[in-house]
């Protein structure tokens, strides 16, 4: 039986985003994509909301992008049954940016609006921005109130699951993009300094890899997941 890829999507939760890379892995891989209830906005909720919904008769592989990693590593580090390997993309095991730390109650008393997609393209897409992938982005934004997505990043503020990561037992891939604007290459070091099992492949693309670099990075998770499978 292949393994199903159970997809944790980034801070809008949704898993709009995710159309690029399940139209690359669709012919080889199962997916079932994970969405977050969108009153949820700290990372123990989402923790038990993903829990609830892994599959129970099959073999999977979490993949998590950007915001969910802490999610996929606390879920990994309860060794669920079933749970094969993990792959992070573009993510971190704890805050990425240290320095803004000090900046989080900020965010809990920012007026809460909507940034256009267009605003923050530059920053999670850069060069590799296509009106497809900036009106994935739009749909997702706008299916979130926007003081979830407030809340969620004062959250990544003070995350820190390092010393459960140094718990997570099953081959984990860490996809790195060479043009992350937003997650620092720091972020996948620390990831290996608690998982020593852990192997960081670096890939061409912006901090959305799975989006702009679906191709490439669905070849490399498919054959992650059937060596795991295998294993």
């Amino acid at each position: 039986m292949s393994p199903t890829l159970v997809l944790l999507p980034g801070l809008d939760g949704t898993g709009i985003q995710f159309a690029p890379f399940k139209a690359q892995i669709s012919d080889g891989l199962p997916t079932q994509v994970v969405t977050y209830p969108k009153e949820h906005v700290r990372y123990e909720q989402h923790v038990e909301a993903v829990a609830a919904v892994l599959p129970r008769d099959r073999p999977f592989v979490l993949v998590a992008e950007s915001y969910a990693g802490p999610v996929a590593v606390q879920i990994a580090a309860l060794q669920p049954a079933g749970l094969i390997g993990m792959v992070l993309c573009a993510t971190f095991v704890a805050c990425p940016r240290p320095s803004l730390a000090p900046f989080r109650p900020l965010l809990e008393i920012v007026p809460p609006w909507r940034l256009p997609a267009a605003w923050l393209a530059p920053l999670l897409l850069g060069r590799y921005s296509t009106p497809v992938l900036v009106h994935l982005m739009q749909q997702a934004l706008e299916a979130v109130p926007p003081v979830a997505l407030i809340d969620r990043l004062s959250s990544v503020a003070r995350v820190d699951v390092t010393e459960v990561a140094s718990k997570v037992r099953v081959p984990t891939l860490y996809l790195r993009a060479k043009s992350d604007r937003l997650v620092p290459a720091t972020a996948g070091d620390l990831a290996k300094d608690y998982m020593p099992g852990l192997r960081i492949v670096e890939l061409e693309g912006p901090h959305f890899l799975l989006q702009a670099s679906a191709g490439v990075a669905a070849d490399l998770i498919r054959k992650f997941s059937l060596e795991a499978r295998a294993a």
